[in-house]
């Protein structure tokens, strides 16, 4: 969830970054532009051939492949997973109840909603009268009270109210490195074409849930932090209206 340490991405950076596609866009449309000219006149003439004319193509196209590889080279990649598959519930925040504590204890992780939200709707909700202990972190919060009723109940009513409302994007998904382990800590902004950022962080088990309130549209990134002196950016996305959930597996190139 959104925490108070955000760092914003130098709007240098990302100008650059909206120039270099401007400026591959125009390439293309001006390499579009003289095939639509030339081409049927390079066509007619018999010492050239429809085969010769392929070969051409293929090898101007071999550059233009390569760079486009070698711009995403160092970029994170992103696998997307079904929103109702095994591997997306997994990822899920869960309850966790502690039976041996010394006070009823339960900890909730969110993953729609911000969890400090979330309490604050449950306490408003069922108005426990036992003293209560609350600690938040990221977006999970441990509950300790007296009355192991009132725990359940406060419990019960955070997971009700944890729905992503109808016009609220959220990604969920998991950070892992190149060899696959999940990465814990891992702070993790949104970029977009407006520079709309929110800060979030992954959980133990490499994790996160981002419920954003961002436009649809395309041009949309993930800067993962795992090492704060070297951000990587995932490879582009867009945001669909058809799509308000989707579910990421990010996976590290060191």
């Amino acid at each position: 969830m959104p925490g108070s340490q955000a760092k914003r991405t130098p709007i240098a950076t990302i100008i650059a970054a909206m120039a270099y596609q401007v400026l591959f866009i125009l390439l293309l449309g001006a390499a579009a532009g003289a095939a639509t000219l030339y081409l049927p006149k390079l066509r007619r003439n018999p010492r050239i051939s429809l085969r010769a004319l392929l070969i051409g193509i293929a090898l101007l196209s071999l550059p233009l492949a390569y760079w486009t590889h070698w711009r995403y080279s160092d970029r994170a990649q992103v696998g997307w997973l079904r929103v109702d598959s095994p591997q997306a519930q997994q990822l899920l925040g869960e309850v966790e109840i502690a039976t041996d504590a010394d006070m009823p204890t339960a900890a909730y992780t969110a993953n729609y909603v911000d969890v400090r939200r979330l309490f604050q709707k449950a306490e408003s909700s069922v108005r426990p009268s036992a003293a209560l202990q609350v600690d938040f972190d990221n977006d999970r919060v441990v509950i300790r009270c007296e009355d192991a009723l009132e725990l359940r109940a406060l419990v019960a009513a955070m997971q009700q109210a944890d729905l992503r409302s109808p016009d609220q994007f959220v990604i969920r998904g998991i950070v892992v490195n190149r060899d696959g382990l999940p990465i814990a800590g891992a702070a993790i902004d949104l970029i977009g074409p407006r520079t709309i950022e929110n800060y979030f962080r992954t959980r133990p088990d490499g994790s996160f849930s981002m419920p954003i309130n961002a436009p649809e549209g395309d041009g949309y990134a993930l800067q993962i932090r795992a090492d704060q002196n070297h951000p990587i950016l995932t490879t582009p996305f867009s945001l669909d209206e058809m799509q308000r959930e989707r579910i990421a597996r990010v996976r590290l190139p060191r």
